[in-house]
C-alpha cells in the first residue's frame, strides 16, 4: 500500500494578538456583508464574484502574485480557511495599516476608486461601519 502524502506551504501571515481582533472586525464585516458568512456563496447579480467574500478569479491570481507561486484556485473562494487566507494575504501586502474605509472602498469598487470612490463604493463603506459598529 503506497501512501501519498500532499504538502500545501503558504507563507505565515504574521499577525501580532493585539491586532488580529482589529482585523477580523474588517473580515467580518465584509464576509456577512458579502456572503453572511457562506450563506450565499454565489453571486446572483454578479456570477464572476463567487465564495465568502465574494472574490474575483483575478482576487485569487493576485495572491499568488504576491506569494509567488500558486498557492490558491478559484474553487478556494469557497472555502472558508483558505478565502479567510487570501484576504489577510491580500490586505497585509496592500494595505499593512489596515485602515478598514481604504479596505472596504478598494473591496467593492478596486484601486481606482482610492482616487475618487463612487457612491456605490461609498456606500458599501457605510454599510461595513453599521456592521463593525454592531459588534
Amino acid at each position: 500500500m503506497r501512501i501519498i502524502i500532499f504538502l500545501l506551504i503558504f507563507i505565515p501571515v504574521k499577525i501580532p494578538a493585539q491586532d488580529l481582533a482589529y482585523k477580523n472586525k474588517i473580515a467580518n464585516a465584509i464576509m456577512e456583508h458579502e456572503s453572511y458568512f457562506g450563506k450565499y456563496l454565489v453571486n446572483k447579480q454578479d456570477t464572476a464574484s463567487k465564495g465568502y467574500f465574494q472574490m474575483r478569479h483575478c482576487y485569487v491570481q493576485e495572491v499568488n502574485n504576491i506569494l509567488g507561486y500558486e498557492a490558491f484556485k478559484d474553487t478556494d473562494r469557497f472555502d472558508y480557511h483558505k478565502s479567510v487566507l487570501m484576504f489577510f494575504y491580500y490586505n497585509n501586502f496592500f494595505f499593512p495599516d489596515w485602515d478598514y474605509r481604504t479596505i472596504s472602498i478598494v473591496h467593492a469598487a478596486g484601486f481606482v476608486a482610492l482616487k475618487k470612490p463612487s457612491p456605490k463604493a461609498l456606500q458599501y463603506w457605510a454599510d461595513i461601519q453599521k456592521i463593525i459598529n454592531r459588534k
